[in-house]
């Protein structure tokens, strides 16, 4: 699986929405939040993925904004 996401900074803060509308609504659901952090996009990542089938971020847009 992959998840899609993009990137913004404000205030010298990085936000990520994730593309997928039904992602981001569980993801809404489950944090109260239309953005994650770095470390909730890779625990993200994490949950969803299998050891057979590990998930995939694929950064969207601007590289500068790219999980690492």
């Amino acid at each position: 699986m992959k998840i899609y996401y993009y990137g913004k900074q404000s205030f010298g803060n990085y936000y990520y929405y994730l593309v997928d509308e039904s992602h981001a609504e569980s993801v809404q659901t489950l944090t109260g939040k239309r953005t994650v952090n770095a470390n909730e996009l890779k625990a993200l990542q994490t949950l969803i993925g299998t050891v057979d089938n590990p998930a995939e971020l694929v950064q969207v847009g601007d590289p500068e904004f790219a999980v690492t």
